[in-house]
């Protein structure tokens, strides 16, 4: 049995005044990557994440009433994209550190956050990462 091997990646850093996405984290080339390190010769190392968790970081928060809400993506191709997690942080308004953990079989090569914006003039300076385990 081969260990559990755990990667994350910042997918958005910048403000956001009006929904957006981040960038993609790519689960193929991570697995191009573990099979190129000690644990050469995997060959069964499935596609998708096992579990994991998503951490936003907001630095500042501006407007009436500001919300934002994340949701959890994945696509097979990298064009067309199904949301996994409705909602997996929800009406956050606040400066702080938010983090939830997701778990269950998420078969997707690609995964990324969406985020909606909500309230009068909202602004959200933040940071965003998703760890996975594959």
């Amino acid at each position: 049995m081969y260990p559990r091997l755990w990667y994350y990646q910042e997918v958005f850093s910048d403000t956001l005044t009006a929904n957006g996405n981040s960038n993609i984290l790519n689960l193929n080339t991570l697995k191009n990557k573990i099979t190129e390190l000690p644990y050469a010769g995997i060959n069964d190392v499935n596609l998708g994440a096992e579990q994991g968790g998503v951490i936003v970081v907001i630095s500042s928060v501006s407007g009436t009433s500001p919300t934002l809400s994340v949701d959890l993506q994945g696509s097979e191709d990298g064009t067309n994209w199904a949301t996994l997690a409705s909602g997996i942080l929800s009406n956050l308004s606040t400066a702080g550190t938010y983090a939830v953990a997701f778990s269950g079989k998420y078969p997707a090569r690609y995964l990324r956050l969406a985020f909606t914006v909500g309230g009068t003039s909202p602004s959200f300076t933040f940071t965003a990462g998703l760890k996975v385990e594959i």
